[in-house]
């Protein structure tokens, strides 16, 4: 039993080496001084994207995190196209079909075409949406409310550093 146990603490060592011999070379090919800045980065945008993906439940219907988003926008902006409702939201004119033609198969908007362009589709909450809207209302705001609380504690300095730093690296990916 103690030589069994000594094998699998090998191997269990083994497969660690090859874990931080892999994780060494990715960060010499990103060339990383301080890898555990990205790790810790990594962390913060798997929690962000938990909090994002933690779907709430109203009358026995599931809702998603950019399904309230857009109903938000919606309610706070309607009648809107589909076209600015994606400017609004800052997404993809397909994501933006995506999420609609859901919240219009649960019943919470309506499509209608304008009056001035008959080319162009209005969205507008039912009865149904706007009742859902209500209740949702701080849900967006709920997910960031732990974000806030601690950058709250950040002196200015801080925050520059941390502003700074999150700008170029949107930078980065918007380049």
């Amino acid at each position: 039993m103690a030589k069994k146990n000594k094998k699998d603490k090998k191997e269990k060592d083994l497969k660690k080496k090859k874990k931080n011999k892999k994780k060494l070379k990715q960060q010499k090919t990103l060339n990383i001084e301080r890898p555990e800045v990205l790790e810790t980065f990594n962390r913060l945008v798997n929690l962000i994207s938990d909090l994002e993906t933690e779907p709430i439940v109203y009358n026995n219907e599931t809702y998603h995190y950019a399904e309230i988003k857009a109903l938000d926008a919606i309610k706070n902006l309607q009648p809107i196209s589909t076209a600015d409702l994606a400017t609004n939201l800052d997404i993809s004119r397909n994501a933006v079909l995506k999420t609609t033609n859901k919240l219009l198969d649960k019943g919470l908007i309506k499509k209608e075409k304008s009056k001035v362009n008959k080319r162009v589709l209005l969205i507008t909450l039912t009865d149904k949406g706007e009742e859902f809207a209500n209740h949702a209302k701080g849900y967006p705001r709920e997910v960031q409310e732990p974000i806030m609380e601690a950058l709250g504690k950040m002196n200015d300095k801080e925050l520059a550093y941390f502003n700074d730093g999150l700008e170029r690296i949107l930078m980065n990916l918007t380049n």
